[in-house]
Parts: structure tokens; C-alpha cells; sequence
């Protein structure tokens, strides 16, 4: 999977914006992102919108004389467009990155991603938003070395997931990790075991007693699923879609309306529907004339208004954004546009509400080099 960790940005750095590119058919656009100043690579992998006028973008950044990565963090406002916000207070040494984010109310949001101690061993990085500033949360207790945390989904304010994998530092083996919030602390809930090294990649939840989360049993290079009925973790099975495919976004719905994406055989996108009793694999469009089309992330406005974002490349290099539609009937793709002057570029994140605002958020590596945060609004 080629999604990029998230990060905070730095509080007092200057902002540096992609220029605006000219609006797409369809009605996606271009809408500048700012990039901390003196940074050479800069990533957002992770959207949660909050209100009609509200949304945040996290991601990562790395100064272009830096040997780690920050955290960074945009927040949107319809007065204000995207800016820079701080994020919590970590070690200037330490390589603390955001993968996702996922919103309870404006004045609640969580983002979740890794960082590395001084062994540079991974642990889980959690940051919440209660309305005046980023505060870092402990992860879950016990929690094993070698953990990292890819997406995060809220039910309530006491019922929040989080869920990645944790990686041996001995053997290098993943295995997943689920991590639960109840209003007072983030604790570790059991998950079934897989065969050999697997991940979660995102997760999205109906209520307190449906749960999904979707990855990838990485030495098999098969996508899974696993469901949260409210008491445990249970593997759901998957229809057969060979090797070389992972499921890397998911939304709900309903509690039978479930969607996840992906990509099969590395060079085609996958769609899978749970429609209550079963997944089953939905045809979905790939780019003419490119020979990879993945998708990264899916979100639902309702049963017949779902998106889905990702890439297409030309043999696996000069990536072009490629989102898609779910009208109830079929999937198509709807041109979207990529940043001037890029020579790749990416959506890794989208989230749709109805009557809120439809953004999608990535990066854009220049051609001169440096990679650009990137974000596109559909209206």
C-alpha cells in the first residue's frame, strides 16, 4: 500500500501554498494547502470534516536538512481556507507522524499515527482536539513495541477505534492491533489471529456494536476483513481476488451497506460491498491508457453518493489523481485535477457529509523535487 503516515505542522513555521490549478469537469478544483516553510517533503493522508463550515488535514512534513519527520495539521474554515495549526508539543528529535482522523464534534477530533524512540521502535501517536489546541493522549497500556496506528473511527465520545499493527523489532513481523477509547483512556482489545504478518488499514464504524475494519494478510498479499459485534473481533470472509491486492479504505452506511476499496493485482482498483450477509466484489473503472489504478480511500454520504480517491500511473511512476462515483447503480470516474507543474500526484483521503463540503487531500511531488501537500474540493 503506498499510503504516506500524517504529521503535525510546526507551529511557527512560514506557509509555502501549491498554486491553485484551474477547476476540473465535475466540478472538483484545486484549493491551496500550505506547506511549513524550509520543508521538502509534506504529506496529508488523513480528513476529517466536522461542520458545514469545518474540516482538518493531517499529515507529515520534513524540513529539507532534517533527518526525521514532524506531524502536521491544517484546519479549514470557510472564512479562512486551509492554514497551519500546531499540533501537540513532541521532541524536536523525535520522528512522530499522522496517519487519519476522525471527528466526534468540532470541539472533539482525534488523529492517530507512530512515532519512534531513540531504538527507533514504533509506538502508537495519538493527538485530540477538545477546541483550544492539540493535546497528545497516551496510547493503550501494554501496548506492543514496534505499534502504529493507520485510522481512527468515532462512534461517541466514549467510543472511539483506532487500529494498525504492530511490528516485532526482532523479526519484523506485523501483526494487528486494535486500541479502543471509553471516555477515559485508550485500552488494547484482542484481535482473532491471522495467518502470518497482516495489517489493518482503516476502519469505520456504524455504532457501538458494529465495527469494521479492512487490510491486507501481507504474506499472502490477500485483502481481509474483521467486524466488531460489540463483544469481540471476528474475521469476515472475502471473495477471492488473487494475489497482489490489499483493501486499504473503508465506510459505512448502514449496518448491511458497508463499502471498502482498494487495489487488485496491484494494477486495477477494487471495490467490495457488504450488503448484510455477504462481500461481494463491485466492478469499478480503471484509467484508459494507464497500466496501475489504485484506490486509497472511500467515504459515504449516503447509499447512492459514495467516493472513492486514489492514483493511476503509468507504469508505476507519474502518478494522476483518480476519484470515483457510486450513484446508486455504478462506479465512474470523475476527472479530477493534479498540481501544476507536478510531476506526481496523489489523493490519499476523502470525506463526504451531506449538505457539508466534499475534499479530498494528498500530495503533489513537483518536478524540481520537492513533495507539496495537495488538496482538491468538489462543488
Amino acid at each position: 500500500m503506498r499510503r504516506t503516515a500524517c504529521l503535525v505542522g510546526l507551529a511557527a513555521a512560514i506557509a509555502v501554498c501549491m498554486p491553485a490549478g484551474p477547476a476540473a469537469a465535475a466540478g472538483w478544483a484545486q484549493v491551496p494547502t500550505p506547506d511549513p516553510g524550509g520543508s521538502d517533503f509534506n504529506s496529508l493522508p488523513g480528513l476529517a470534516t466536522v461542520s458545514p463550515t469545518e474540516a482538518w488535514a493531517v499529515g507529515l512534513t520534513r524540513g529539507a536538512t532534517a533527518t526525521v519527520f514532524r506531524p502536521l495539521i491544517e484546519h479549514w474554515t470557510a472564512a479562512g481556507g486551509w492554514q497551519l495549526t500546531a499540533s501537540a508539543t513532541t521532541p524536536a528529535t523525535a520522528d512522530s507522524r499522522l496517519a487519519a482522523a476522525a471527528a466526534v464534534s468540532p470541539s472533539n477530533v482525534w488523529a492517530v499515527g507512530q512515532t519512534f524512540d531513540s531504538s527507533f521502535v514504533s509506538h502508537g501517536f495519538i493527538e485530540h482536539w477538545a477546541g483550544a489546541g492539540w493535546q497528545r493522549v497516551a496510547a493503550a497500556t501494554g501496548e506492543p513495541a514496534g505499534a502504529a496506528l493507520t485510522a481512527v473511527a468515532a462512534v461517541s465520545a466514549s467510543d472511539v477505534w483506532a487500529v494498525g499493527f504492530s511490528q516485532d523489532p526482532a523479526t519484523f513481523a506485523r501483526t494487528t492491533l486494535a486500541e479502543h477509547w471509553d471516555g477515559t483512556a485508550w485500552r488494547l482489545v484482542p484481535t482473532p489471529p491471522l495467518p502470518g504478518t497482516a495489517r489493518f488499514a482503516a476502519v469505520a464504524a456504524v455504532s457501538a456494536a458494529d465495527v469494521w475494519a479492512v487490510g491486507q494478510l501481507v504474506d499472502a498479499e490477500t485483502p481481509f476483513a474483521e467486524h466488531w459485534d460489540g463483544t469481540r473481533w471476528t474475521q469476515v470472509p472475502l471473495p477471492a481476488t488473487g494475489r497482489d491486492s490489499l483493501l486499504s479504505g473503508v465506510t459505512a452506511v448502514a449496518g448491511g451497506n458497508v463499502w471498502a476499496v482498494g487495489t487488485q493485482r496491484v494494477t486495477r482498483t477494487l471495490v467490495e460491498h457488504w450488503d448484510g450477509t455477504a462481500w461481494t466484489v463491485v466492478p469499478s473503472p480503471n484509467v484508459t491508457g494507464q497500466t496501475h489504478s489504485a484506490l486509497f480511500a472511500v467515504s459515504a454520504a449516503g447509499p447512492a453518493d459514495i467516493w472513492a480517491v486514489g492514483d493511476s500511473l503509468q507504469n508505476a511512476a507519474f502518478a494522476s489523481t483518480l476519484t470515483e462515483h457510486w450513484d446508486g447503480t455504478a462506479w465512474t470516474i470523475v476527472p479530477s485535477p493534479n498540481a501544476p507543474a507536478s510531476f506526481s500526484t496523489r489523493l490519499l483521503a476523502v470525506q463526504t457529509h451531506p449538505g457539508w463540503p466534499l475534499f479530498a487531500v494528498g500530495d503533489a511531488q513537483s518536478q524540481t523535487g520537492p513533495t507539496h501537500t495537495f488538496a482538491i474540493r468538489f462543488s
